[in-house]
């Protein structure tokens, strides 16, 4: 498709509101549907989708299951390019240098006349969402690699992580007990192959003499291209679901054995 969002050499963002129209993945359909942006809370969205709107769904701000629709997208490209105003659910922030922004996939903001999210687009982004993957006809496998650098803020000492993939779970090297431990350890799962809507599980334990304690723990969804490296900061929480720590992770899916 001959877009002007796929055409643009460095990171596009765009400004969502509430009342933009977006996509969201629709597990049970398995296929994009039209959805609306209703809710921003801290760092989830709410979007509604379906026949009259009625079916809702709470996301994280930086997930894969939702995406902006390219058109609205080309139509605010436009608009800026001929100096015109951006489309009131559309809106193209513009970019201070070339290349890819050091600003994260998307970013939250909390301005005093609404509340909206700047995602960034490219278009190996998204092109790398397409069909193929979607729809599960990619059967193309690989190796996940997630890179558990270490955690950070825990409310307990721990001394080792696990990373649980389907029925797979690997462990970090036992480290001294602190509310501050690092790994930097790469775990691999073989024959991974990417699909949306497939997730892992990170856990922090602390293991010593009297037992094992589960400090916290966090689900977070898993790559759907190949060679696309992700580093995250993802909150723990503890079995009562309060706030627990933060850990920092990279993950990317590369050919096998590299």
């Amino acid at each position: 498709r001959n877009s002007i969002a796929f055409k643009q050499k460095k990171a596009v963002k765009v400004k969502l509101k509430i009342g933009s129209e977006v996509e969201v993945f629709s597990a049970s359909q398995n296929k994009w549907v039209l959805g609306t942006l209703n809710a921003i809370k801290k760092d989830v969205i709410r979007i509604a989708y379906g026949p009259g709107l009625n079916t809702q769904k709470w996301l994280r701000a930086d997930s894969k299951q939702f995406r902006p629709r390219l058109h609205k997208v080309e139509q605010a490209l436009q608009l800026n390019a001929a100096g015109d105003k951006d489309d009131e659910k559309y809106e193209i922030v513009r970019d201070d240098g070339p290349g890819q922004s050091s600003q994260p996939p998307v970013q939250l903001q909390l301005g005093p006349m609404s509340t909206y999210l700047t995602h960034h687009m490219r278009r190996e982004q998204y092109v790398a969402q397409s069909a193929e993957v979607i729809m599960g006809r990619n059967n193309k496998r690989g190796d996940l690699k997630i890179k558990v650098n270490g955690a950070l803020q825990l409310r307990h000492d721990a001394n080792y992580a696990t990373l649980k993939v389907a029925e797979h779970t690997l462990k970090t090297k036992r480290q001294s007990a602190n509310q501050n431990p690092v790994w930097k350890e790469i775990l691999t799962f073989s024959n991974f192959r990417p699909h949306i809507g497939k997730t892992a599980v990170i856990s922090v334990y602390n293991k010593g003499l009297m037992g094992e304690k589960c400090v916290g723990s966090a689900e977070f969804e898993l790559p759907i291209v190949f060679g696309s490296a992700e580093k995250m900061t993802i909150d723990l929480a503890d079995a009562k679901n309060k706030l627990s720590g933060i850990i920092v992770l990279e993950q990317a899916v590369v050919e096998i054995g590299r």
